[in-house]
């Protein structure tokens, strides 16, 4: 019950794209948040309206089924700021099929949205970000990976090892890293242009001799005088 539309709105000002943590706010740290992450942190207000139940599941449904828009400018937006609500929220505070659902949007957004650039790479570390903290505790996310094209239990277990495996690599390679095996297990459903889709290699015959053909000379005066009709209705 309730107006559930009250004061939810949510933009980028309320996201602090400094690296930088304030740490004199007083607040808790973020649960999954950390200086090498993809997605910049909350600003205070936003911390503080993750905190109502009721904002904080509008928020998620409103910016998680936007993942999936026909604009990919919106969607990528909706990545950046899906992906920072996520790791400020603790595992557990939804069901279970939630997560999965979660899940499902940013791979939907991935394919719907994977020729843009930017939203492509965002749609990405979502996904990672949510596989990587959720689907230990929830196994239908592994199965949702296991049933796209190509992949198969033991890559998905390598990919798991990966992520569990200490590491010597600097932090920046390791988070790239990350990502593009990620990215690997869901190169089948991210989108292409239409153009990309349907290209087909192109196909020489043996051309007979093109011979062209002299053309008449066109009075100059009467192309300059014709061009105006072009326009008339």
């Amino acid at each position: 019950g309730g107006d559930r539309s009250a004061k939810t709105s949510f933009s980028s000002s309320d996201i602090n794209m400094d690296d930088e943590v304030d740490g004199s706010t007083g607040l808790p740290s973020s649960p999954h948040h950390t200086s090498h992450s993809h997605f910049p942190p909350l600003t205070p207000l936003a911390q503080w309206m993750l905190q109502n139940e009721q904002i904080r599941e509008v928020l998620f449904e409103s910016v998680f089924c936007g993942l999936t828009w026909s604009d990919s400018s919106s969607a990528n937006h909706n990545a950046i700021v899906a992906g920072a609500i996520f790791e400020e929220t603790p595992l557990g505070t939804f069901a279970p099929a939630v997560y999965s659902q979660l899940f499902q949007q940013a791979l939907m957004g991935l394919q719907s949205h994977g020729m843009h650039e930017s939203a492509r790479s965002h749609l990405l570390s979502l996904g990672l970000l949510i596989y990587e903290n959720a689907s230990a505790l929830y196994p239908d996310i592994q199965s949702i990976v296991l049933s796209l094209p190509s992949n198969s239990e033991e890559n998905i277990q390598t990919f798991n090892r990966f992520l569990h495996k200490k590491t010597n690599m600097p932090q920046h390679i390791y988070l790239k890293t990350k990502k593009d095996k990620f990215r690997e297990l869901v190169v089948d459903i991210i989108g292409t242009h239409l153009n990309d889709a349907y290209k087909k290699p192109p196909v020489i015959f043996d051309l007979p001799e093109i011979i062209f053909k002299s053309k008449a000379l066109v009075d100059e005066d009467e192309v300059v005088d014709s061009l105006p009709a072009l326009f008339q209705q």
